[in-house]
């Protein structure tokens, strides 16, 4: 038997679908049920709710309707499919690299360069959006501290075949290297340390370096 839902279920349901806290309330609204009945419910089978006490979760959840809504307006919006960060621990990465071989070494360097900074530009983007750096993650940087010192042995060869390089513009390529990897550590770290440790932002700069803009 179909059974008839009132103008309060609806305006329950539609509350929710454009965006309202999915409260116990408001679920019980829709499911046109006491919020007692629902929360003892949920307990008693540990359904997993989100806390809305919590400021940094109402916060989090406006950012994702807000979100929504420019998307649903047609905004272009930073998408979260960036280049893999975790690709110079694979080893497609490694059978590129051995195809690089055959050319001439000043080649290599640029493809590995050029390689490097996709990949280093990858973790700064997910930085930029918010994304945490995950453990897995972290071993990509492993992978990115081995393509620099590949450069460098590279560009080693290339001074003393052509003499064609400085030892100072190698050493300003690796460390702006360097620098870029300890930017995203760093931004990381401040992000852990404000989100999920609740330290403060004053405490954090008195600890941590300042961030430099690329």
């Amino acid at each position: 038997m179909v059974q008839l839902i009132g103008a309060e279920r609806w305006a329950a349901m539609r509350s929710l679908m454009e965006g309202g806290l999915p409260t116990h309330q408001r679920v019980a609204d829709c499911g046109g049920v006491y919020v007692k009945t629902l929360s003892r419910r949920a307990g008693q089978e540990g359904w997993k709710t989100l806390d809305f006490r919590h400021k940094r979760v109402i916060a989090a959840h406006g950012q994702m309707i807000a979100l929504a809504a420019s998307l649903r307006a047609g905004e272009e919006i930073d998408r979260v499919d960036v280049p893999d960060p975790e690709a110079p621990a694979g080893p497609d990465l490694d059978a590129e690299l051995d195809r690089l071989d055959a050319l001439p070494p000043a080649q290599r360097i640029a493809r590995i360069g050029a390689m490097l900074t996709r990949r280093t530009s990858a973790l700064l983007l997910r930085a930029e959006a918010g994304l945490p750096i995950e453990g897995r993650q972290v071993t990509a940087l492993g992978g990115l501290v081995q393509l620099s010192e590949r450069i460098a042995t590279l560009a080693r060869e290339e001074v003393r075949q052509e003499e064609a390089r400085s030892e100072e513009e190698l050493r300003e390529a690796l460390d702006l290297i360097d620098r870029r990897i300890l930017h995203l550590a760093i931004r990381e770290t401040r992000r852990l340390l404000l989100t999920r440790f609740g330290v403060s932002a004053r405490e954090i700069d008195e600890v941590l370096p300042a961030l430099e803009p690329f």
